[in-house]
């Protein structure tokens, strides 16, 4: 279940970064089922006023909304950002 809490705040910028990680292969449907849920869960955050982003990381996504971590580590890979 989502947890509603942001991963990052940008204060001065007043947005707010929500992601949700799955260990399991999540479908379309699913992954937009969680995005809901996540930002459900946001707006009871209180960052009333900021811009908020959301994304899913899941172990694998038949979604073009979700990142499997296998795309995830190739992205940060070319980035230099993970081994």
């Amino acid at each position: 279940m989502a947890s509603g809490r942001p991963v990052a705040v940008d204060e001065r910028g007043r947005k707010a970064l929500f992601v949700e990680v799955k260990w399991s292969e999540l479908n379309e449907r699913e992954v937009e089922r969680l995005l809901a849920e996540l930002e459900r869960k946001a707006e009871e955050t209180g960052l009333n006023g900021y811009e908020k982003f959301y994304g899913a990381v899941t172990k694998e996504s038949s979604s073009d909304l979700g990142v499997g971590l296998k795309r995830l580590r190739k992205i940060l890979s070319a980035k230099r950002l993970a081994p």
